[in-house]
């Protein structure tokens, strides 16, 4: 493959096996971290508005959403959703018909309190 990127490494096997020799050439994925008992959806269901504005279109009881959401950890093929989606919530995959013309629902800032001065 003309578009493979070759890296020379040095490991330590902790578990050694016969079939490991020294000089080797394998392909390898490497972990980089996980993540556990977080929503992720594939990366195909979100789509962007400017620069950092992410949504998903969402599947509600009888129509279609434009919901906002924050994204986490990012790999090649899916995103944490850290607001904005539930767990059993379904989106879709690629645009529904008609779907761009919705307006966005978006998440709720935080609520300030309410100063009041006293006199």
């Amino acid at each position: 493959n003309s578009d493979a990127k070759v890296f020379e490494v040095q490991i330590q096997v902790s578990q050694g096996d016969t079939i490991l020799r020294p000089s080797m050439t394998t392909s390898n994925n490497i972990i980089a971290g996980t993540v556990k008992n977080v929503l992720h959806i594939p990366l195909e269901c979100i789509h962007s508005q400017g620069d950092s504005l992410t949504f998903v279109y969402k599947k509600t009881a009888g129509a279609i959403v434009k919901q906002q959401v924050k994204t986490g950890q990012t790999n090649e093929n899916e995103a944490v959703i850290t607001s904005g989606l539930a767990e059993n919530e379904e989106v879709y995959l690629s645009i529904p018909e008609d779907a761009e013309k919705k307006e966005i629902i978006f998440l709720t800032p935080a609520k300030k309190p309410k100063l009041t001065s006293q006199k």
